[in-house]
């Protein structure tokens, strides 16, 4: 087979298998990219001896397991937009309850550490905290006990 016409179907392929599954949009772009001349066949389909019209279809498509849409595609975008969907609902739920979190913690924010309360433990057990050489007891009033630290 000639050198060029393999390298156009490999191309072909390659673009098939990585960006496309349809092949009449890849074929064309493998065509420019190796340089090589499809010489095609203009035939006019309405008169063909290749074709008989028209064609009806009597197949129920709402029967289907999959989408008749190219390769399933069709319910793959319905899955996406489902799940964009789901996304958006999540983050208006996950506002709110930010939005309690922050009226709790206005209500319940203590103002003095808890009995027991080690500032010495308590950058001992939070790193972080020692690391920044902030006020233990002011972090934990302020951030701390709404963050779940330890302190003991």
């Amino acid at each position: 087979m000639d050198k060029e016409v393999m390298e156009l179907m490999e191309e072909w392929y390659r673009q098939i298998l990585r960006y496309s599954r349809r092949d009449q949009l890849s074929l064309v772009y493998s065509e420019m990219s190796t340089g090589t001349t499809i010489h095609k066949i203009v035939i006019d389909n309405l008169s063909s001896e290749y074709h008989a019209w028209p064609i009806y279809s009597t197949r129920d498509n709402s029967k289907r397991a999959w989408s008749p849409s190219l390769s399933g595609a069709h319910s793959i975008f319905e899955k996406i937009k489902n799940l964009k969907q789901a996304e958006n609902e999540l983050d208006s739920k996950l506002k709110t309850l930010m939005l309690m979190n922050k009226e709790v913690a206005e209500k319940y924010k203590p103002t003095e550490p808890p009995s027991g309360f080690d500032p010495e433990l308590y950058l001992a057990l939070n790193k972080d905290v020692a690391d920044a050489g902030v006020d233990p007891v002011k972090h934990f009033l302020n951030f701390g006990w709404i963050e779940g630290r330890r302190w003991r």
